[in-house]
């Protein structure tokens, strides 16, 4: 009997013992967590793909350009082409390249002057050809209205540039001859008004060659072609006659 008891006794003490032990685990809760699976644990990104691009609209084939108008070429009156072959090619440009050769910027820009106002005296002729002569001296003044503007403008470079006193002789010969394309203003003696400005400005041409005629020729045919291009002027009457 006393056996029995002290066997009792034992397997109270144990079921006592495992409880205080199950009580002190519950206490202390979890101390680690469930292994992760590898697997599982992975971050699956979905596959993007960029968007395919949308091809352009089909462009419809343009038709070609229209083919540009034909300009006829309109024909220059034969008073005028006299005047362009004879004056202006024959003895305007030449004059203005040897200028420009050799002469001081202020006696090459007046000579640009002079270039301007042998294209304005074209555009008169030209004028002439296709208008009927101004009945009144007042109509024919406006006419003339771009020539005496010309005459004005190589003038007054002539007074601008008189501390260039080196070239200040061939400034007053051009001025002095750039007004003879006042004969269209004066058709009853054209060729003796042209005769009287060539005659005034030959004076000053003739100081020219004095100075230069032994050290500087090209002064001497610088000179010589400005007094051709006033007789070719003289000469060019005809065309305006024929323009008339």
């Amino acid at each position: 009997m006393s056996s029995g008891l002290h066997s009792l006794a034992t397997i109270i003490k144990r079921l006592e013992a495992a409880t205080s032990r199950l009580e002190d685990l519950a206490a202390l809760g979890p101390t680690s967590q469930a292994p992760s699976h590898p697997i599982l644990n992975q971050v699956v990104t979905p596959a993007t793909s960029e968007p395919r691009p949308v091809p352009p609209p089909h462009s419809a084939v343009e038709p070609p350009s229209p083919a540009p108008p034909v300009v006829a070429e309109v024909e220059v009156p034969r008073s005028v082409a006299a005047f362009d072959e004879n004056v202006i090619e024959g003895k305007l440009k030449p004059f203005v390249d040897l200028t420009k050769s050799f002469a001081a910027a202020s006696v090459v820009e007046q000579i640009s002057l002079v270039e301007t106002e042998f294209n304005d005296l074209r555009a008169l002729i030209l004028q002439a050809t296709a208008c009927k002569k101004p009945e009144s001296d007042s109509a024919l003044a406006k006419v003339l209205v771009p020539l005496q503007n010309d005459i004005a403008a190589i003038s007054r470079a002539k007074e601008a540039n008189r501390k260039d006193r080196a070239w200040m002789n061939h400034m007053t010969f051009i001025a002095e001859g750039a007004t003879a394309v006042g004969w269209v203003a004066v058709p009853s003696k054209p060729g003796p008004y042209v005769k009287d400005i060539k005659e005034s400005a030959e004076y000053h041409g003739n100081r020219i060659i004095k100075e230069f005629k032994d050290k500087e020729p090209k002064h001497v045919e610088w000179v010589r072609a400005w007094l051709g291009l006033l007789e070719e002027l003289r000469n060019a009457f005809p065309y305006f006659l024929l323009a008339s």
